[in-house]
C-alpha cells in the first residue's frame, strides 16, 4: 500500500487515561501500520509543509487562533478530538475553573477543525451545534498487546473502584453498600487511581484545589470512608495501568455515574478495562453505560443489591468466566484499536 510520505501529527498532551485512548493508541495503530506520525510542540517552529493532519486534544490554556489559522492557510487538516462535553462540566469537577477558563481556545478549535472526533455517539450529538467540520465517531479502544497479564489468586471478594478525582460523586453512591456488604462478607475494597501515594495526602491536595461544591462532597466521602475498610491504590503511570489492575484481580468491577449532562456523554471505558482484568462490572443504569454490553446495569442505584446477588455467586466460578467472557468476546471484537485502522486512515490520511 503507497502511504503519503507527509507525516501525521499531534499536539501532546498530559499523562492521562483520556491521553492515552484518545491520542496514544490511536497514533500508535496508525505508527504500526507504517504511517509517519510525529509531535507537534507550538512554541516551537515546524515545517507546515512536512505534515497533512495535525490532532488537538481538549482544552488548552492559551489562545490557539494564530496557530490555527497558520495551519489552514498552509492545507494541514486539523482534527479536534474530545471525550467529553467540556461546557457541561460539573462543579464537583477539580477541574471546573480551568476548564471554563480555557473555554475560548476549545471554541476556536471548533470554529478551524476540518473534521471533529468524539467517542461516541451522546458526544456527536453534543457537538453538532458546535461546529461546522465533519463529526465522526472514533471509540475509545485498547491495544490487545497492552493486557496480557494474569491475575493474582486470592480467597477473599475483591470489589474495586477506578477512577479520576473527577469521580468523587460516584463514588459517594457506592460505599454505604460496601459498609453494610463488609459487615457480612470477607470483602476487600479497592480504590484506585485518584492521585497521590496515600488517601491522607491525596484529600489535603483535592481539598486546596477544590471549588465550594467540591469541597462539600469530598467531606462528604472523607465521613463514608472513615466507615469501611479499603485499600488505597495510586494513580500509576496508563503504560502500567493493565498490568497493575489485572494483579489487583478484581473479582467485581464497580462503575457507579450520577446522572448529570456532562456525564450522560462519558463513555464506558472503565468497563471495558474492568472485563479486560478479569472481572465482571456492575455499572449504574445510564446512557453511558447502556450504550455497550460490557457492564451489568444497577437499577435504581440499588448497589447493595445488586452487589449481594453477585457476591453468592463468587463461589461458582463458571457463572462469573461466562458473564466475564460475554463482554470480553464483544469488546475485542468491536474496541481492539487496529480493527479500527480503516477509520483512522478515513480521518488523518489526506488523499
Amino acid at each position: 500500500m503507497e502511504k503519503n510520505a507527509k507525516k501525521i501529527a499531534y499536539w501532546p498532551h498530559a499523562p492521562s487515561g483520556c491521553m492515552w485512548y484518545r491520542i496514544e493508541t490511536p497514533m500508535n495503530a496508525l505508527k504500526r501500520a507504517g504511517f509517519n506520525v510525529d509531535t507537534v510542540e507550538i512554541d516551537k517552529d515546524f515545517i507546515a509543509s512536512e505534515y497533512q493532519s495535525v490532532q488537538f486534544y481538549g482544552a488548552v490554556p492559551f489562545s490557539m487562533e494564530k496557530v490555527l489559522k497558520y495551519m489552514k492557510e498552509q492545507g494541514i487538516k486539523i482534527v479536534y478530538d474530545s471525550d467529553d462535553a467540556l461546557e457541561l462540566i460539573d462543579e464537583t469537577n477539580p477541574f471546573y475553573h480551568a476548564v471554563k477558563k480555557d473555554a475560548p481556545s476549545t471554541r476556536a478549535m471548533l470554529e478551524y477543525a476540518d473534521e471533529v472526533t468524539v467517542a461516541n455517539a451522546q458526544l456527536a450529538e453534543y457537538y453538532k451545534d458546535k461546529t461546522k467540520a465533519k463529526i465522526t465517531i472514533v471509540p475509545n479502544c485498547y491495544n490487545p498487546a497492552e493486557w496480557n497479564h494474569t491475575r493474582t489468586p486470592h480467597e477473599e471478594i475483591r470489589i474495586g473502584f477506578a477512577g479520576s478525582a473527577t469521580h468523587v460523586p460516584d463514588l459517594i453512591e457506592i460505599i454505604p453498600a460496601i459498609r453494610n456488604l463488609q459487615a457480612k462478607y470477607n470483602i476487600k475494597f479497592y480504590i484506585m487511581g485518584f492521585g497521590q501515594t496515600t488517601y491522607e495526602e491525596w484529600f489535603k491536595n483535592y481539598r486546596y484545589i477544590a471549588q465550594p461544591v467540591a469541597t462539600k462532597a469530598l467531606r462528604e466521602l472523607d465521613a463514608l470512608l472513615k466507615t469501611i475498610s479499603f485499600e488505597w491504590v495510586p494513580f500509576v503511570d496508563y503504560r502500567i495501568y493493565p498490568k497493575v489492575l489485572t494483579e489487583m484481580s478484581l473479582d467485581i468491577g464497580l462503575c457507579p455515574l450520577k446522572e448529570t449532562p456532562f456525564n450522560n456523554c462519558r463513555t464506558a471505558s472503565k468497563a471495558m478495562e474492568y472485563n479486560l482484568s478479569g472481572a465482571i462490572v456492575l455499572a449504574s443504569d445510564s446512557p453511558t453505560y447502556n450504550a455497550e454490553p460490557t457492564s451489568v446495569k444497577v437499577p435504581n442505584n440499588n448497589w447493595e443489591y445488586a452487589l449481594e446477588a453477585f457476591i453468592g455467586s463468587i463461589s461458582n466460578s463458571n457463572m462469573i468466566k461466562d458473564c466475564n467472557e460475554k463482554c470480553t468476546e464483544w469488546i475485542k471484537e468491536n474496541r481492539a484499536i487496529d480493527n479500527q485502522l480503516d477509520l483512522l486512515k478515513s480521518v488523518y490520511v489526506v488523499k
